[in-house]
């Protein structure tokens, strides 16, 4: 089997670690990859957001398999984009991806559905986020508590 991983940090490093250690595994392409992933994948200078890019790629080489680890290409739907073009991938589609993706998504999903999370505050004005910080501070001084400030 023929892999192509997306990427180029840590996580990837240790998925093609893994990866290499199948004898199923033939062969391992990264993009764009790194040095240490450099010595047990073929790497491209493709960035992982580009999708286009990717996909050109994963055309161009036909792997048997993607695998797309990083969260800004899984939300920009890069998944999607290589299932239509007839690409077996691993990772989330886009609307899946959100949830990795946007943390004031995936708050106010767990607020909607009773799942227990830290509560929290989403601002569009850094004046007002701090005045929240000042008053829930006083008031909760240990309450576990995620701000947003979009």
């Amino acid at each position: 089997m023929n892999i192509l991983v997306v990427g180029g940090g840590g996580r990837e490093h240790a998925i093609i670690t893994a990866l290499s250690k199948s004898p199923k595994v033939e062969k391992i392409w990264a993009a764009p990859g790194n040095g240490g992933i450099s010595a047990l994948a073929e790497c491209f200078p493709v960035k992982a957001t580009d999708l286009d890019g990717i996909l050109g790629l994963a055309k161009k080489l036909n792997p048997d398999f993607v695998f797309v680890a990083p969260d800004d290409p899984l939300v920009m739907g890069m998944v999607d984009r290589l299932n239509e073009a007839g690409f077996r991938t691993f990772g989330p589609r886009a609307n899946a991806a959100i949830l990795e993706g946007s943390k004031v998504f995936s708050k106010a999903l767990m607020k909607k559905y009773g799942i227990p999370t830290a509560g929290y505050e989403t601002f569009t004005d850094a004046d007002k986020a701090i005045e929240y910080l000042s008053l829930i501070h006083i008031s909760e001084p240990t309450r576990p508590l995620y701000i947003s400030y979009a």
